[in-house]
């Protein structure tokens, strides 16, 4: 566009407030009026307050010796994917450790691979659901970056859910028809 420095973080921002008023407009409209002169110099603090509310059960914390900052959330895309997942596992007579490991590649590939944000990751399977943490570097953290590889992150999961019911569908009516 213009090859403003900031210019990126304005970008990678919208794509985050556009996300948030997909999934929840009320809460993106709630944050705008935090920032009502959304100045550029509050850019960081936006993308960081539009990232959590896409979340939920967001809980941040300190690990008081190294003093880095972690998180620990939950998303209803990923709770979905466990729970069909576990499904599919079921029907097949898998163990549900092979879904919880791919939940935890999956969100490796995404959150600790594409960036310098997060320089560790921890996937936490809990029945039909899963708890992610993050721990956030302290000299590299990007909250537009973070924000967007979390959005493609959730996209992804949300197309595999699409496949998944797909296919347990047809399972369900092939076992029908078998019937």
């Amino acid at each position: 566009m213009y090859h403003y420095d900031y210019e990126m973080d304005v970008l990678l921002m919208l794509r985050l407030a556009r996300y948030l008023h997909r999934q929840n407009p009320a809460a993106l409209q709630e944050v705008l009026e935090e920032f009502p002169d959304a100045d550029l110099c509050l850019l960081f603090e936006l993308s960081e307050r539009i990232i959590w509310e896409i979340c939920t059960d967001v809980v941040f914390d300190m690990d008081d010796q190294s003093e880095i900052s972690f998180c620990t959330f939950r998303h209803p895309v990923i709770s979905r994917f466990c729970t069909l997942s576990a499904e599919w596992s079921g029907i097949h007579g898998r163990s549900a450790g092979a879904w919880q490991r791919k939940l935890s590649d999956i969100a490796e590939y995404f959150l600790n691979g594409l960036n310098y944000s997060v320089m560790k990751l921890a996937c936490y399977p809990e029945g039909h659901s899963a708890r992610l943490r993050t721990w956030f570097s302290p000299d590299c953290y990007d909250s537009g970056e973070f924000g967007n590889i979390l959005v493609d992150m959730l996209l992804f999961l949300q197309r595999e859910n699409e496949r998944l019911e797909g296919m347990l569908k047809e399972e369900k009516e092939a076992r029908k028809e078998a019937a």
